[in-house]
C-alpha cells in the first residue's frame, strides 16, 4: 500500500520542517520544570510562548502526524496561531506527561489539526532565545538533533509486557486530571497512539497494535457504559 500524501499546511516562516532544530515539546517541558519546579507552570509557560501574539515573542511549534499511511515527507506542518485559541498544553499529573487538550472541555486526547494524533515539537533556537539561562545550563547532547540518545535496548528475547500496568495507564487516560471526572475518548485509536508514544518515550518494546487496540477496547468499553449511564448534569 503506497503512503498517503497530503499537501503541507501552515506557513513555515522560513523554518525547515525537517531540520535538526526541532525539539520534542516534552524535552522543552522537562527543561522548564528544572527551572520552575512545577510541571503545571511549565505547561502554562509553554502554552503562552507558542500562543504569543507578537511574532518576536512567539515560540514556533510544529506537529508530525503519526499515522503510518502519511508519507514521512508529508507528515509535518507548522501549528497555526489560531490553534492555540482553543487548545493548550496540560501537565497530566496521573501519567506525568505533557498533553494537549481543549481549553474549555479539557478533553485529554491527542489532538490533530486534521484528525491525526500528532507529536508536537518546538523550534530550539527560539526556545534558547526566550529562555537563555536554560540553554546555558542544559547538559551537552551527543545526538545531532539536540536530544539525548536513548540507551541501547536489552539484547535477547523481549520480555512479557506488563498488561496490568498498561491497562491502568489506559484507564488513566480516561480521567480528566482537572476535576477527576470520567472522560472516555470517542476513538480508541487516540489512546492507542498515546500509549505507543509512551512506550517509545520510555525506550520500551512497543506491543503489537492489534494487542494494544484490544486492551484499549476492553478497558474503555465498560467505562463508556458507565459514562453513558451517568446523567449529563452530574458529569
Amino acid at each position: 500500500m503506497s503512503k498517503r500524501r497530503r499537501k503541507a499546511r501552515g506557513r513555515t516562516g522560513g523554518l525547515s520542517l525537517d531540520g535538526p532544530d526541532w525539539m520534542p515539546v516534552a524535552e522543552a517541558h522537562r527543561l522548564l520544570i528544572g527551572s520552575l519546579g512545577n510541571g503545571k507552570l511549565a505547561a502554562k509557560d509553554l502554552t503562552a510562548a507558542v500562543a504569543a501574539k507578537r511574532s518576536d515573542k512567539r515560540l514556533p511549534c510544529m506537529q508530525r502526524a503519526i499515522e503510518s499511511e502519511i508519507a514521512p515527507d508529508q507528515d509535518r506542518e507548522i501549528v497555526p496561531l489560531s490553534f492555540w485559541d482553543k487548545y493548550e498544553f496540560i501537565c497530566d499529573p496521573v501519567i506525568e506527561k505533557l498533553r494537549v487538550c481543549k481549553r474549555e472541555a479539557h478533553i485529554l486526547t491527542p489532538v490533530g489539526l486534521a484528525g491525526e494524533d500528532p507529536a508536537f515539537f518546538v523550534w530550539k533556537p527560539k526556545f534558547e532565545k526566550i529562555w537563555p539561562a536554560l540553554a546555558a545550563s542544559a547538559p551537552a547532547r551527543s545526538s545531532p538533533a539536540g536530544i539525548e540518545a536513548p540507551p541501547p535496548r536489552r539484547r535477547g528475547p523481549a520480555t512479557t509486557h506488563d498488561w496490568m500496568s498498561i491497562c491502568g495507564e489506559i484507564a488513566a487516560r480516561c480521567i480528566n486530571p482537572r476535576d477527576g471526572r470520567l472522560v472516555v475518548p470517542v476513538k480508541d485509536s487516540a489512546i492507542v497512539a498515546s500509549m505507543r508514544i509512551r512506550f517509545l518515550d520510555k525506550n520500551l518494546a512497543v506491543p503489537a497494535t492489534t494487542e494494544m487496540s484490544e486492551a484499549v477496547r476492553r478497558v474503555c468499553a465498560p467505562l463508556r457504559e458507565v459514562q453513558r449511564k451517568v446523567p449529563r448534569k452530574v458529569r
